[in-house]
C-alpha cells in the first residue's frame, strides 16, 4: 500500500510472512519528480508471532517508522508532525475501516441465516475469514477445541470491533 503523505513524502507499506511469524515493512519516501525518482530515507520493520489490534490496517508501522526517521534526524520535527497528521486523519482511517464495517455486517447475518448456533459461527467464520484472511488475520491454534458459546461470545466480538 502507498501513502501519498504530500508532495514531498510518501510511505510504503507491506504485509510479511515467515514461516512462524508475519508482520509489516514500511519504507518512508523523500519525493523528488513526479516521475516516482524517490529515495528511500528510513525503512521499519515490526514482527509479531500472534495477533495484533490495531484501529486501522498498518497503524503501528506507519507511527514506528515516522519516530524512528525523527529519531535519526531524516525528518523534522514539521515532516513529522505532517505525517502523524495525516496517519491519523478520519478520512484516512475510515477509509481504512470502510471494508471492516462491511465485514461485521456480512458476518452478524449469521445470526439470521443460521438455525442452530453452530451454523451461525460456522457463518461468522468463514465470512471473517474471507474477510481478513488477506490482511493477516491469524485464528487462535486452539480455534477447533473451543466449545460453541465461546465462539459465539469471540465471533460477536470481533464484529463488535470490526462495526
Amino acid at each position: 500500500m502507498f501513502f501519498k503523505i504530500n508532495d514531498k513524502l510518501a510511505i510504503g507499506a507491506e504485509v510479511y510472512q515467515t514461516r512462524h511469524s508475519w508482520g509489516h515493512k514500511a519504507h518512508l519516501y523523500r519525493v523528488h519528480t513526479p516521475e516516482r525518482d524517490d529515495e528511500c530515507i528510513e525503512s521499519d520493520k515490526i514482527t509479531y508471532y500472534n495477533r495484533t489490534w490495531e484501529r486501522y490496517e498498518f497503524e503501528s508501522i506507519l507511527f514506528s517508522l515516522v519516530e524512528k526517521a525523527l529519531k535519526h534526524h531524516t525528518i523534522t520535527k514539521e515532516e513529522a508532525e505532517t505525517c502523524n497528521a495525516y496517519i491519523k486523519s478520519p478520512q484516512r482511517t475510515e477509509d481504512d475501516c470502510a471494508g471492516l464495517k462491511t465485514i461485521a455486517g456480512v458476518m452478524a447475518l449469521g445470526d439470521i441465516f443460521g438455525s442452530t448456533q453452530t451454523e451461525k459461527n460456522d457463518w461468522k467464520e468463514r465470512m471473517l475469514r474471507a474477510g481478513l484472511e488477506k490482511k493477516g488475520l491469524i485464528m487462535p491454534d486452539d480455534w477447533n477445541e473451543l466449545d460453541e458459546n465461546e465462539k459465539q461470545k469471540r465471533l460477536d466480538g470481533a464484529i463488535g470491533a470490526l462495526a
